[in-house]
C-alpha cells in the first residue's frame, strides 16, 4: 500500500491495526519531508485478524481458546456430551461497512447477552433490535453459559440494502433475510475500534448546539493527526463534530495546534475550550496522565473537507495524535430505533 503524504492518518492506523507487518516512510535522500508512506502487509497477517475469539470455560476451570469464522455455535456439533455445562465468550470486532439500519437477532437454547460498544442490546428477554450504528469498527460481544449440548446458539442480522440495491426499481431484490455474521465483518486483536466518532449535520449556526438532533451520517475515524481529510457525507456547507476520549501518557504542558483548516475549527478538553480558530490556531492546556472527554467540532463552508491538528506533549516534539491515545465515544457508537 502506498500512501500521500496527506493519508498520514491512515498510515498510522494501519499501523495499529498491523503493528508487525512492514511500515516505511520514504523521504529525499538528502533528508526532509515524507514524499510517501508505504506498508506491506501479509496474507497471513491479514486473515490472522479476522474472527472472533472463543473462550470456553469448562466445568473444571480448563479455558479453552479459538477463533470463531462466524456468529454461529452448534453444540453436539462442536463439543463433547461429557463437556456440559461450560461458559462462552465471544469477543472482538464488528465491521460495519456501510450505513442504513440493522437488525440483529439472538437465537440460543440458553440465557445469552450480546454486548455492543459497551452496551447490552440482546438477551433473553429481548432477542432482536433494530439499530443505526456508525461505519466503521465495534467491539462485539457475546456471552452465555451451555448447560446442554443439545442445541445452539446463533447471532444473526440483516444488513441493509447497498446503494445499488437501494437504487433498484424491483423491491424483491432488496429483500434479505436473517443470516450469521460471518468473517469479512469480524476482526479481533489489534483491530479495534480507535479514534473519534464523528457525527454529521446540515449547516447549523454553531456545531455545539446540536445537542441530541439526529445526524445526517455517522462514522468512526480513526485518526485525526496529521493532514486530516475525509469524504464528505454531506454536500455543501455542513457541520461536524467528533466525540471520543484522549488518553494522555504523561502530565504536564500539551500544546495542541490547528494547522492548514478549510473552515472553523474548535477543540474541546473536558468540556473546555482548548483552541478556536476564530480567534487562533494554537495553545496550550495542563493536562493530567489519564483519559480525557475530547470534542472536535467542524464547520466547513465549501471546497475539501480538511484539516490538520497536531499535538507537544511534554518533552516531546510536536507531531501526529496517533490512533492508540483516541477512543470513540460510545453513546454515539449507535442509535436504537424504537
Amino acid at each position: 500500500i502506498y500512501l500521500e503524504p496527506r493519508e498520514s492518518g491512515f498510515y498510522d492506523t494501519l499501523r495499529a491495526y498491523y503493528p508487525d507487518a512492514d511500515f516505511r516512510e520514504v523521504r529525499p535522500p538528502v533528508g526532509g519531508d515524507v514524499l510517501y508512506y508505504s506498508a506491506y502487509i501479509s496474507r497471513e497477517q491479514l486473515e490472522a485478524a479476522q474472527g472472533l475469539v472463543e473462550r470456553r470455560t469448562m466445568a473444571d476451570g480448563e479455558i479453552v481458546e479459538g477463533v470463531k469464522r462466524e456468529t454461529e455455535s452448534i453444540w453436539m456439533l462442536e463439543s463433547d456430551e461429557e463437556g456440559a455445562p461450560f461458559d462462552v465468550e465471544w469477543s472482538g470486532t464488528l465491521h460495519i461497512r456501510h450505513a442504513g439500519e440493522y437488525i440483529f437477532a439472538l437465537e440460543s437454547n440458553s440465557p445469552a447477552v450480546v454486548t455492543l460498544d459497551g452496551t447490552v442490546i440482546l438477551t433473553e428477554g429481548r432477542t432482536q433490535v433494530k439499530i443505526v450504528p456508525a461505519v466503521g469498527l465495534h467491539a462485539l460481544e457475546v456471552r452465555t453459559r451451555v448447560e446442554d449440548t443439545d442445541g445452539a446458539l446463533r447471532l444473526l442480522w440483516i444488513q441493509p440494502p447497498e446503494e445499488d440495491e437501494q437504487a433498484s426499481d424491483d423491491e424483491d431484490a432488496v429483500q434479505r433475510e436473517f443470516e450469521p455474521i460471518s468473517t469479512g465483518n469480524l476482526y479481533h486483536g489489534d483491530v479495534r475500534p480507535v479514534g473519534l466518532v464523528g457525527r454529521f449535520f446540515d449547516a447549523e449556526d454553531d456545531a455545539s448546539e446540536v445537542g441530541d438532533a439526529v445526524p445526517y451520517a455517522v462514522q468512526i475515524t480513526p485518526g485525526v493527526g496529521g493532514a486530516f481529510w475525509y469524504h464528505s457525507v454531506v454536500e455543501g456547507r455542513h457541520i461536524a463534530v467528533w466525540d471520543g476520549t484522549l488518553n494522555v501518557p504523561n502530565s504536564g504542558l500539551h500544546r495542541f495546534r490547528f494547522g492548514e483548516v478549510h473552515g472553523e475549527m474548535r477543540l474541546n478538553i473536558d468540556g473546555e475550550t482548548v483552541v478556536d480558530t476564530r480567534a487562533g490556531r494554537e495553545s496550550e492546556v495542563e493536562l493530567v496522565e489519564g483519559r480525557h472527554r475530547v470534542r472536535l467540532e467542524y464547520r466547513t463552508n465549501a471546497g475539501s473537507p480538511r484539516f490538520e491538528l497536531l499535538w507537544t506533549p511534554p518533552g516531546q516534539a510536536e507531531s501526529r495524535i496517533g490512533p492508540e491515545h483516541l477512543s470513540p465515544a460510545p453513546e454515539y457508537m449507535f442509535r436504537v430505533v424504537e
